[in-house]
């Protein structure tokens, strides 16, 4: 029984190296990367993220998109990000709300520690 575990995680070890090689050689981005912020537009965090998602499509040679999803606190825009799909391409810009929030509402679509 030892022995055969013992093959079986060596297999498992040897393969590995193609496996995570086939999955790194996927491009990442291949597609626009979407950026939710929370907050009205051409406040603090609206000027700071712009000013990174110029300079991220930059280096990524992507476009950046910029979508501004306010209301209820910061709770719209983040339930948005929240409920995404998680594949890297939408990103949440926020601050202090995406931590307070859960603590004034009992219940909220995320979890700032899981989402």
């Amino acid at each position: 029984m030892k022995a055969r575990l013992c093959s079986l995680l060596a297999i498992v070890a040897f393969g590995m190296p193609f496996v995570s090689s086939a999955i790194a050689a996927e491009p990442y981005p291949n597609k626009p990367i979407r950026m939710i912020i929370p907050f009205g537009a051409g406040g603090s965090t609206d000027v700071l993220v712009r000013i990174v998602a110029t300079r991220l499509s930059k280096y990524v040679g992507k476009q950046v998109v910029i979508d501004n999803r306010t209301g209820a606190g910061s709770l719209i825009g983040t339930e948005i990000a929240a409920k995404s799909n998680p594949d890297g391409y939408t990103l949440l810009a926020t601050g202090t709300p995406f931590v307070i929030v859960p603590n004034l509402y009992k219940k909220t679509p995320f979890h700032p520690l899981r989402d």
